[in-house]
């Protein structure tokens, strides 16, 4: 559609054509332009989102053992042509993003929840695993092992089973978009490697949508986006009430109270200390009930002759960890735009 100068502008979502797609001669000529810079207003946090209702995945060490399978930095560069970083916050690049060890306001506020939460809120800042080497693959998938059978499962006949029942342990990545099934597809292979029995299934948006209402599903690729001010759609995303709502963004199911409190203290708090405060809170204990995070880059586009490049005032709002890749161009004697990623 760019290439004909049909659109002024569109969205891309595809990493790979970002990197391969923009070769044509409008780009050569500079009539197309490709720009990058930091963005500064909102924030998307993607995640591999476990349906924790499933008593396979109440486990926390489950749920980090998954995280230590999970070789980002090998995916980053096959599949994304290293254009995604991997983030250790719901709201990385932000003023809200918990960082270190709690402290002040923050701290008082995780004292009055502190037998509601993991004790590592207290004690050990969030960090992932990183892979990206073969030593680093092996000892990551020795920790994944050690990690399961302290949850209480052990490999016999390279398959993962429960010591308790015999249960093989049985996963599967749901998708109703083909562009996920390689993304899956690449994770699949470490977890067979603990014996994981894993399958890949994508399927049309009218099944999809009803599995997630119903809550039939293991594992999805899911986003949440947020702002600068965030308020009651915390609630939908990780309120307790929400868990069983049909239908609602709590699609990983967390149930806690000390996370309720937290939401109901950023929804009501009189100023923006007391806000950043809860959220800083809210977001290290988020951190250590779910894990397996990783996050693309958020990309816009601008028209020709202009730029959103941001100004020193932007600045001052967020500093991000996000970039945006935009593309303008004029063909012809129209104004032509082209860009994104929404990663």
């Amino acid at each position: 559609m760019i290439k004909a100068d049909v659109v002024d502008w569109r969205i891309e979502n595809s990493a790979k054509d970002w990197s391969t797609a923009y070769d044509f001669p409008a780009v050569s000529d500079k009539r197309v332009l490709l720009e990058e810079f930091p963005i500064r207003n909102v924030g998307i946090t993607q995640v591999f989102a476990f349906n924790i209702r499933r008593e396979k995945f109440q486990n926390p060490l489950v749920r980090l053992a998954f995280n230590y399978a999970f070789n980002f930095e090998e995916m980053n560069r096959q599949i994304f042509f290293d254009q995604y970083k991997r983030i250790a916050s719901y709201f990385a690049g932000t003023e809200l993003a918990a960082t270190g060890l709690p402290a002040g306001r923050e701290l008082e506020l995780l004292e009055a929840v502190r037998d509601k939460v993991p004790p590592e809120v207290f004690t050990k800042p969030y960090t992932n695993p990183v892979n990206g080497n073969p030593d680093a693959v092996r000892n990551n998938l020795r920790e994944a092992m050690r990690l399961l059978k302290q949850a209480g499962y052990e490999v016999r006949d390279q398959q993962l089973l429960n010591t308790k029942t015999g249960e093989p342990y049985i996963i599967e990545f749901l998708s109703e978009r083909p562009g996920f099934g390689r993304i899956f597809l690449f994770y699949k292979p470490s977890l067979n490697r603990l014996g994981i029995a894993t399958t890949v299934r994508t399927v049309d948006v009218a099944q999809y949508e009803n599995r997630l209402r119903s809550w039939d599903f293991d594992i999805i690729a899911a986003a949440w986006p947020e702002t600068l001010t965030p308020g009651n759609e915390l609630r939908g995303y990780w309120g307790s009430r929400a868990a069983q709502e049909p239908g609602s963004p709590n699609r990983v199911g967390i149930k806690n109270p000390a996370i309720d409190a937290k939401i109901d203290q950023i929804v009501f708090a009189k100023n923006r200390a007391d806000l950043e405060a809860a959220m800083r809170a809210l977001d290290r204990i988020l951190l250590w009930i779910t894990t397996s995070y990783h996050n693309g880059t958020i990309t816009k586009c601008a028209p020709h002759g202009g730029s959103l490049r941001p100004s020193p005032s932007d600045a001052k709002i967020r500093q991000s960890s996000f970039t945006h890749r935009l593309v303008a161009g004029r063909l012809k004697s129209r104004k032509s735009g082209i860009v994104c990623i929404v990663r």
